[in-house]
């Protein structure tokens, strides 16, 4: 069993609107981290501005980027979608729509961290970026960075599965990943996209 961590950027958050950035890290059940995936890609849907303004990633960026189905990260996830496997992903459904419109349907286990972070705060704190301060998670993100010899931009796809990662870690929050996993709640699709301006 391996946890995939998965984290997309796109060019906005309509039907028109297509994956840009996809990264994910391979953990085994222990959460330790087996391999890092990044990969910039170019869309036939130019980025909108909103976009731009939270994940940074301009059209100058992806000048020289393959097509989604071309990045070696779009291989190796088709070799993880295995049901044995775990898909962690923010906010889900959002991630798992922008997957399917490059034809990827998924085969493994979701753990969502809204849902989790919902059942664990219940009057509110949903949001990833809140608890990457909240919890202090920022302060360790970049000891992953230098030892994996991988750069971090706030708020973009890579950066942001770092810190899921690093949530994954947490001890209060271990409990309730494997009170899911337990109790099989984890799904194969999330039966809605939470409110949340977490996803882009």
């Amino acid at each position: 069993m391996n946890f995939v961590i998965l984290d997309t950027e796109t060019t906005g958050t309509q039907e028109e609107d297509r994956i840009i950035q996809l990264s994910f890290i391979i953990t085994n059940e222990n959460n330790e981290i087996e391999e890092i995936s990044n990969n910039f890609c170019m869309s036939p849907v130019p980025i909108k501005y909103e976009a731009m303004a939270v994940h940074h990633i301009t059209p100058e960026k992806l000048v020289g980027s393959p097509l989604i189905h071309e990045t070696e990260g779009w291989k190796k996830l088709n070799q993880l979608n295995k049901s044995e496997n775990i898909l962690v992903v923010h906010n889900a459904k959002f991630d798992l729509e922008m997957l399917f419109k490059e034809d990827f349907e998924n085969r493994m286990k979701i753990l969502d961290t809204f849902r989790c972070l919902k059942h664990l705060f219940p009057e509110g704190r949903h949001s990833l970026q809140i608890n990457r301060y909240s919890l202090g998670l920022y302060q360790k993100e970049r000891e992953i960075a230098e030892k994996y010899g991988i750069e971090l931009s706030a708020h973009d796809a890579l950066s942001d599965v770092v810190i899921l990662k690093l949530l994954l870690d947490f001890n209060f929050f271990k409990s309730i990943v494997w009170i899911f996993l337990i109790f099989g709640l984890c799904s194969k699709m999330p039966e809605k996209a939470e409110s949340t301006n977490q996803s882009i």
